[in-house]
């Protein structure tokens, strides 16, 4: 499997470099933004972690099917004197990715050692583990109707011959609003949304935001058209599920690295990657951005163009529509901060159904 890590070094100017061995370093105070090591090609079916470090606090471990870990640990701090084993099924099935993650300490490893079950073989050409495909947005089409409209989004697909693309799994989604669900007593749990690619994929759907986003910075309660909720009324509905949604159409920062089409209008929806986040004053580092009218490119047409942030605007993954994320691009310019992977924003190779 291919690998890499990244980390701040404190010799050169607090800049991001990519590091050839796996010593992770980092500096809570800029950014937020974590030290790495991580799998960038799958290492399928795994069982279990066994590593040794040397860290002053604790470790977090991300584990998942894709690059979207759904599954987050705390490792507590060592001395490298003993090996953790983690065993993986006690929580998580068909893993296929890790995250070893820093933001309080430096992070040391002596060994890292990975039991696996399954290999890729030819049937295993899934693009949820190729990078750089898509496919265009689902998008529904007619009156929507709260409670009763829905989509099926592809969740997995299986790339052919020729630039096609086949759907083995699919997931669906069901239209609601805030006015809609408050004055009609509905239980919101099943159009709540906080996992990237459902925000994303429900935004795309329905160019809305989920019920459970308020007005953030630079929307009205009616900026898509429908209702959305105060911040106070989605902490009061939502708890720990509220989150907010802003719009900008600056041109600097991280929206220099894309190749955006104007008129320019992209949205930042927040997701919460740790129990900082409040929807009042902490934003947190992971952000959905969703430029509404998509990339320079004739096969994206005016597509709405999603990527993700989990390291506070430093990198960005852009999304497939497909259930996968694309390899991170460095995204940031600050002075600070050098290119974190040394990797440039590139086009994705459009995919059709077959």
């Amino acid at each position: 499997a291919d690998y890499r890590a990244y980390g701040r070094d404190f010799s050169d100017n607090y800049f991001l470099k990519l590091y050839d061995n796996c010593s992770l370093t980092t500096n809570a105070e800029l950014d937020s933004t974590a030290g790495a090591f991580y799998n960038l090609e799958p290492i399928y079916d795994m069982q279990t972690i066994k590593v040794s470090y040397v860290s002053s606090s604790k470790v977090t471990l991300k584990l998942g099917q894709t690059t979207n870990y759904s599954k987050t640990f705390e490792l507590p701090a060592s001395d490298g004197s003993n090996v953790l084993s983690f065993d993986i099924t006690d929580s998580l099935t068909n893993c296929n990715y890790f995250s070893f993650e820093t933001i309080d300490s430096d992070v040391f490893f002596k060994s890292v050692t990975i039991d696996y079950t399954k290999t890729m073989s030819s049937t295993d050409a899934i693009v949820n583990t190729v990078n750089g495909t898509r496919i265009k947005p689902v998008t529904f089409e007619g009156t929507k109707v709260e409670g009763v409209s829905k989509v099926s989004v592809p969740t997995k697909i299986k790339q052919l011959d020729n630039n096609k693309y086949q759907i083995l799994e699919t997931k669906e989604y069901t239209y609601m609003t805030y006015d809609y669900l408050t004055n009609n007593s509905i239980d919101p749990t099943n159009y709540i949304y906080t996992d990237p690619v459902d925000v994303i994929n429900y935004y795309n759907a329905f160019k809305v935001p989920p019920v459970n986003f308020a007005a953030g910075s630079n929307i009205t309660q009616n900026t898509f058209g429908v209702y959305l909720a105060s911040k106070s009324d989605a902490r009061n509905l939502f708890g720990d599920a509220a989150r907010q949604v802003s719009k900008y159409d600056r041109t600097d920062g991280y929206v220099g690295h894309v190749p955006y089409l104007t008129p320019l209008e992209y949205y930042e929806f927040d997701i919460a990657l740790d129990s900082s986040y409040s929807i009042d004053n902490s934003r947190g580092v992971g952000r959905v951005v969703i430029f509404k009218n998509g990339f320079n490119d004739e096969f994206y047409g005016n597509d709405p163009v999603s990527l993700y942030t989990e390291d506070h605007y430093v990198t960005f993954k852009e999304f497939s529509n497909a259930g996968y994320f694309n390899e991170a691009f460095d995204s940031i310019s600050n002075s600070y901060i050098s290119r974190r992977i040394s990797v440039n924003y590139g086009l994705l190779n459009t995919l059709t159904l077959a």
